[in-house]
């Protein structure tokens, strides 16, 4: 059974130039060995990103969570962390920097203090974090990799977006049906109605991923269709149209320098953490190509990884389930050598 989770408020912000603020939340879930944890054998900390085309999703459990992760990692020692972050429209890449920042500086120094409060005897180990993200969360999971610190010891990459957001995948207009289980979208003002939401309105960090009515639930589908998320994601109109016009190969030249950390294949160094990374080859939401060119990316720079493809798996192959894939086998094992536990 999955434990009730505690609840943190890691960091509060404040919306536009007005009074009001809103806060970001983590749930804490602890496993069972946190009982005999001593300042001798503190607990390490698995972060998790949740998964939504960065536009949906909610970091409670829901059918869009990889449950066997959770519990793996509970099982392993592991404190499980599952992390608010900001939402596209009206949010946009640069407060997901922000957020990754805010969260890890907060879990290496306040946290702690604030765990053993509500539950004394329990010590963490914030020298040793890992990230784990799926999807979109994988797109959050490189951000920390590159802007976190203390750096995450290691990072689980799972069909996640960020390795190749300038591909025709995200700035192309599409005609006709390209996920296999998401229709060609037609009730374009519903998504525009949400994409237009006013920049000084509160920021959307969580949405249901099972009601129907929820235009959200496919909405990075909508982005995708009209070539969009690249200008809601750097917050510039009709810069995807300008890439789309141009080859592959000339678009990572045209980015603003100012833009260009919100793309984590562009950002990939040697001193990136070792990575788990792995994709279906049948991923029709977010192409595997993605996690090709990272893979690339990390071999140029000598990133210590593990990359594996699935052959015929889609998008999204473990939401909700208890059990991991085969290929999936090694990924808490991996994590835990990151963090010097096995």
């Amino acid at each position: 059974m999955i434990p009730i989770p505690l609840s943190f408020v890691y960091q509060t912000v404040q919306i536009g130039a007005t009074a009001t603020s809103q806060e970001y939340l983590i749930d804490i879930y602890i496993p069972p060995s946190a009982e005999t944890s001593s300042a001798e054998r503190p607990l390490p900390l698995c972060v998790f990103f949740h998964p939504g085309g960065l536009v949906a999703g909610s970091r409670q459990v829901n059918d869009w969570f990889p449950i066997w992760l959770l519990e793996e990692s509970l099982a392993k020692g592991f404190i499980f962390v599952s992390a608010d972050y900001t939402l596209l429209a009206p949010g946009n890449g640069f407060e997901m920097i922000r957020d990754v920042k805010s969260l890890f500086k907060y879990l290496s120094n306040t946290f702690p203090l604030e765990l053993i409060r509500q539950r004394p005897g329990i010590v963490v180990d914030c020298e040793n974090m890992v990230v784990a993200g799926t999807s979109a969360g994988g797109y959050m999971a490189y951000l920390s990799g590159i802007y976190a610190q203390p750096k995450p010891k290691g990072i689980y990459a799972a069909y996640a977006m960020g390795g190749q957001l300038l591909g025709d995948h995200y700035v192309r207009v599409k005609n006709g049906q390209f996920q296999h289980w998401v229709p060609y979208l037609t009730e374009c003002e519903l998504y525009q109605a949400v994409l237009e939401t006013p920049s000084s309105a509160p920021r959307i960090v969580s949405t249901s991923v099972n009601d129907k009515l929820e235009p959200r639930v496919n909405l990075f589908s909508f982005l995708l269709q009209e070539g969009l998320f690249v200008d809601h994601l750097l917050g510039i109109p009709a810069f995807g149209q300008k890439l789309a016009e141009m080859p592959l190969s000339d678009r990572s030249a045209q980015l603003p320098s100012s833009v260009r950390p919100l793309f984590p294949s562009l950002n990939i160094t040697p001193t990136f953490p070792p990575t788990f990374i792995i994709h279906g080859l049948s991923d029709s939401a977010v192409l595997a190509e993605e996690s090709f060119n990272m893979h690339a990316r990390m071999e140029e720079a000598k990133v210590p990884h593990v990359f594996k493809i699935l052959e015929g798996e889609e998008h999204g192959w473990d939401f909700g389930k208890r059990e991991s894939h085969e290929g999936q086998k090694d990924v808490v094992p991996f994590l835990l050598r990151c963090v010097g536990r096995m």
